[in-house]
């Protein structure tokens, strides 16, 4: 069994702010060294409101391609290149660094070159383009294949959000789950908890369910059996939620994962 502990950076959405919440980012505290899951656009300033330096972050595994998801790693790129002189490490699944992405999927190409591309001096004299490769040390996940992340066993999932859009969850250690954003199924839930889960951090919307959605709805979520609900932290939920909704999904038997709360496995 290993050792880690899962500090939430932020629990909120896509369009959460503080100082009430940021996005769902977590900072994990592995064995080998500090690594995210995900690195949404309050990214970074989340490190900073938590006390962590972004030079003490070492690598980011990433789910999918949303902006709460992954615009903080510019100025982590950034900071890792000209100012620390180190690459940083990019744990990501095939679809976001294959030349034949469908649907816009290339992290490179359709998110960060743009604003990336710099032309630096290399120390022949002549200048050259930066690309994903100068700036991170990339390693390419497949689903359901066994890798280590500092010392803590992991496994990716494919996760159903956006049609057409690829997007992963994360098992640690075998004993727990992070979904990312997904919408219901409890089939895949019984399987992780199957598997060995014995705690899942759960997408959640506090919205009515609507056709088309693409997050579990709370709705869904409560009419699991008590015993799965217990075993379920929810997440990504908006800065909008109530006193009242949030104790009633704690009547019910779930958890809500706070802004800065850190959970030790």
């Amino acid at each position: 069994m290993t050792h880690f502990d899962f500090q939430f950076l932020g629990s909120g959405n896509s369009r959460s702010k503080p100082p009430v919440n940021y996005n769902t980012n977590i900072l994990v505290h592995a064995p080998e060294g500090k690594w995210l899951i995900d690195c949404g656009v309050t990214g970074t300033l989340a490190l900073k409101h938590a006390g962590v330096l972004t030079s003490d972050v070492q690598a980011a595994f990433i789910t999918h391609l949303h902006g709460d998801h992954v615009y903080g790693l510019e100025e982590i790129l950034f900071e890792s290149y000209f100012k620390l002189h180190r690459k940083f490490g990019l744990w990501l699944p095939q679809a976001f660094v294959s030349p034949w992405a469908t649907n816009g999927e290339d992290i490179w190409e359709n998110f960060l070159r743009a604003s990336m591309t710099s032309s630096v001096l290399g120390e022949d004299g002549a200048y050259f383009q930066l690309d994903l490769s100068d700036y991170a040390d990339v390693t390419p996940l497949n689903v359901q294949t066994a890798y280590s992340f500092f010392g803590i066993p992991v496994r990716i999932f494919p996760v159903c959000h956006v049609w057409r859009r690829s997007a992963f969850g994360i098992c640690l250690d075998e004993r727990v789950v992070f979904t990312a954003d997904t919408i219901y199924s409890r089939e895949a839930l019984e399987a992780h908890l199957e598997s060995g889960a014995e705690v899942i951090f759960h997408d959640v919307s506090f919205l009515p369910k609507k056709k088309g959605g693409v997050h579990a709805s709370f709705d869904e979520l409560k009419t699991l059996p008590r015993d799965i609900i217990e075993r379920i932290v929810l997440m990504h939920y908006a800065d909008e939620v109530t006193a009242d909704e949030k104790k009633y999904a704690i009547d019910c038997g779930f958890r809500l994962a706070q802004c800065g709360e850190v959970y030790h496995f």
